[in-house]
């Protein structure tokens, strides 16, 4: 994945990258299972990253957009995950969430990207938009 290749370039073995595996929020939720999860490093073999572990999840969407943008981002607020991104194919364009509110399952900050941008992440640094968006179709 695109994505995950772009962290573990930018970030070498500092953290662990999980893409397409479970994360714990609650005993409540079921387990979502983010496209992109950077997290401390370490062995989680035996369990799943918790939020305190969880630095940015980055969702890649095109058919799974509306579920990003309701469902996921309110369970990633409240589970107080620091920033979440939408990677939005269709409009080619990155929704970044920051500053979450778990009380109101909403973030303080919500700002779009489109793919000429250059954004600043909390997490991550300095983020060309085109950087994470696959090559535009010819």
């Amino acid at each position: 994945m695109v994505v995950a290749d772009f962290f573990r370039e930018r970030f070498g073995r500092e953290y662990t990258y999980r893409e397409d595996k479970p994360i714990s929020i609650t005993e409540i939720v079921p387990e979502p299972q983010p496209d992109v999860v950077v997290a401390k490093r370490k062995d989680y073999s035996l369990g799943n990253p918790e939020p305190k572990e969880i630095y940015l999840i980055a969702e890649v969407a095109n058919s799974s957009l509306r579920k990003d943008q309701t469902i996921k981002v309110v369970l990633y607020a409240e589970a107080g995950i620091q920033e979440y991104w939408i990677i939005n194919l269709a409009k080619r364009r990155i929704e970044v969430h920051v500053d979450p509110l778990p009380e109101e399952g909403a973030y303080g900050s919500v700002n779009n990207y489109g793919e000429g941008s250059t954004f600043m992440s909390p997490f991550a640094g300095e983020i060309m938009v085109a950087e994470l968006l696959p090559l535009a179709e010819e």
